[in-house]
């Protein structure tokens, strides 16, 4: 019976159907079948560069948090190099002050202070003593700098190869002012900066990220001038020719477009570039689109070869081998750009974690699971409380308020017994008003804050510095004095008895005063200049006090002592500095004349200011 049912039903189908009807209805399959194919074309392309669009401006805006940290991160460590720098040369410039450095002494402070070479100048701008083999500063160093460093129109300055065309092209020159006039400089390899610019800079984390399979090029552009970036053999276009640039930064926000080059099609995403909340242009993130035209041409080629076996084959079978093909071809261009999504977020300097406004955890590469001490297939589809809390008050703050987290912020996590200090930042894809997806930017900056904590260090070091400096100060004038008392007493009284241990008494508290003159001249060794403390000054007085401090090695030597001081309006000064600095030189003049000689101190009122003038005759 079976049988027969079905032979029947055929017959009954052949007299039902005419040729006439299996026409239109061939046809009419035909064109559903080539315009579902057509369709589904387009809706792949769609979905395609809707997903590559996505894909663009998560990396863009990684990239972009990721620059601006680098960029900031990299800045303050170069300052404080430069900072350390004029720190050196003015210890360096204070300790000749004190005592002045032979070449020998000079050069040991080269090397204690990583210097290539140092110069000391005295008011005039002659060079004074140098470390270097010959003098070549007159070679190196802008003479109209040096001019306004000795005459202390500038206190300090860094003088990079690129941003002086005189001076070498391969050094750095650091010049600061010396507080009795003159200067210090010192000279400094490109190559010790550019070794910290090529570890810690710009450019390293663009060359790292070009290494992501897929990124053509990125650019950091502003109206003037490409900032930085790497994208040859591409023409780049530049603000005035290209008004997208101008609409990115008007719009604030992540914009994309496909480019035509001659090499290829490039699919680009743009945005602006903000440092303390102030556009500095935009960041250009070309990414290739060699996957999709692969595909699109595959896609082409299949059409016509479907059709053809269409006619031949039948509208049935052709359907069902279209819709199939198209089907597994579009499924294995949604897994291999998966994986290539999962390569450039696997390789990301920064670690991403994707939190959707459910709080469920979406993702998180593989830089998050290393901070974070996870294993990322167990926290996908968790919620977002599994993480610390700080991850988790931040996230829920973006997605409650809609608003950002662009400054970082920071937060110590406990990693078994190891503290990691961690920057955290938001980045929201809205749709419409509403948002869809928060993604959590994570970066270990432990060694940075571990840096910072080494520099307050140092500047503890330096106050404890100013603080010995000042004592020993304080202790060597009085000391000086008490020394020329002594040997005053020494030399003019003699007691009635006991003159030999009278002798050894007054030897014996020279030789102390002479170990205490010691221990006072290491601690203003390893010190900065105490500060100034400044109080009325009558020059006459003055040079009389320090003419009664030497009057019996005066006599001894028949050395006259000739002061010719013109009255002057009321000066101010460091009394005890000024006195110490005037007992030195009369030292050294005194040690310098063969008798018999004389020591001249004159003083004149020259304009705006008191000049004091002591020659000697050695």
């Amino acid at each position: 019976m079976d049988q027969n049912f079905w032979k029947e039903d055929k017959i009954s189908q052949k007299k039902i159907i005419s040729p006439n009807v299996l026409i239109p209805i061939a046809v009419a399959g035909i064109l559903i079948i080539v315009i579902s194919i057509i369709l589904e074309n387009y809706f792949r392309s769609e979905g395609y560069l809707k997903l590559l669009s996505n894909q663009a401006k998560v990396f863009i805006t990684a990239l972009n948090n990721s620059s601006q940290t680098t960029l900031q991160a990299a800045d303050e460590l170069e300052s404080e190099i430069h900072k350390r720098m004029q720190t050196n040369l003015r210890l360096v410039g204070a300790l000749h002050e004190l005592t002045p450095f032979s070449k020998e002494k000079l050069k040991y402070q080269q090397n204690k202070t990583q210097f290539e070479s140092l110069y000391i100048f005295d008011k005039e701008g002659k060079c004074i003593v140098y470390s270097a083999d010959s003098d070549a500063s007159g070679e190196i160093i802008p003479q109209d700098i040096l001019i306004n460093i000795n005459e202390g129109l500038l206190e300090e300055i860094i003088i990079a190869p690129e941003d002086y065309s005189e001076s070498s092209s391969n050094r750095f020159i650091a010049l600061v002012h010396r507080q009795d006039g003159g200067s210090v400089a010192g000279i400094i390899s490109a190559e010790y900066i550019q070794t910290f610019r090529r570890l810690y800079g710009f450019g390293r984390f663009f060359k790292d990220f070009k290494k992501v399979p897929g990124v053509e090029y990125f650019i950091l552009e502003n109206p003037e001038t490409i900032i930085a970036g790497i994208f040859e053999p591409y023409q780049i276009s530049g603000f005035y020719e290209d008004k997208f640039l101008y609409e990115t930064m008007k719009q604030n926000d992540v914009m994309t477009r496909v480019l035509q080059y001659e090499q290829q099609s490039i699919f680009e995403a743009v945005a602006p570039f903000i440092i303390q909340n102030e556009p500095v242009g935009v960041l250009r993130l070309g990414l290739s689109m060699q996957d999709y035209e692969i595909l699109n041409a595959r896609a082409k080629r299949r059409l016509v070869i479907t059709g053809l076996a269409f006619l031949v084959i039948g509208v049935s079978l052709l359907s069902f081998y279209l819709s199939y093909r198209q089907r597994h071809f579009f499924k294995e261009g949604l897994i291999r750009l998966q994986k290539y999504t999962n390569v450039i977020l696997e390789n990301m300097g920064s670690g991403v974690i994707a939190v959707g406004n459910n709080g469920n955890i979406q993702l998180a590469n593989k830089q998050a699971a290393n901070i974070l001490n996870i294993i990322q297939d167990d926290v996908i589809d968790k919620k977002i409380g599994i993480f610390p809390e700080e991850i988790a008050k931040i996230c829920r703050e973006s997605i409650d308020t809609g608003k950002e987290v662009s400054q970082p912020r920071f937060f110590w996590y406990n990693e078994n017994s190891e503290q990691l200090r961690i920057s955290i930042r938001t980045t929201l894809l809205k749709k419409d008003s509403s948002v869809e997806i928060c993604i959590l930017l994570l970066d270990d900056t432990t060694e940075q804050a571990r840096l910072e904590e080494q520099l307050r260090r140092q500047e503890k070091l330096t106050a404890m510095g100013k603080l010995a400096s000042g004592v020993a100060h304080e202790i060597r004038n009085p000391l000086n004095s008490i020394s020329l008392i002594i040997q005053l007493l020494g030399r003019k009284y003699k007691p009635a008895e006991n003159i030999i241990k009278y002798s050894e008494y007054i030897n014996t508290v020279g030789k102390e005063i002479n170990r205490i003159n010691d221990i006072v001249t290491q601690f203003i060794k390893f010190a900065r200049p105490p500060a100034i403390h400044k109080k009325p000054l009558e020059f006459n007085e003055f040079f009389r006090e320090i003419e009664q401090l030497f009057m019996v090695r005066l006599k001894e030597n028949q050395i006259k002592f000739e002061l010719n001081v013109d009255s002057h309006p009321l000066l101010e000064g460091d009394h005890d500095q000024l006195k110490q600095v005037f007992i030195n030189l009369v030292e050294n003049s005194i040690q310098a004349i063969e008798t018999p000689g004389a020591i001249t101190v004159k003083g004149r009122v020259q304009e705006d200011f008191f000049e004091i003038l002591l020659k000697d005759s050695g």
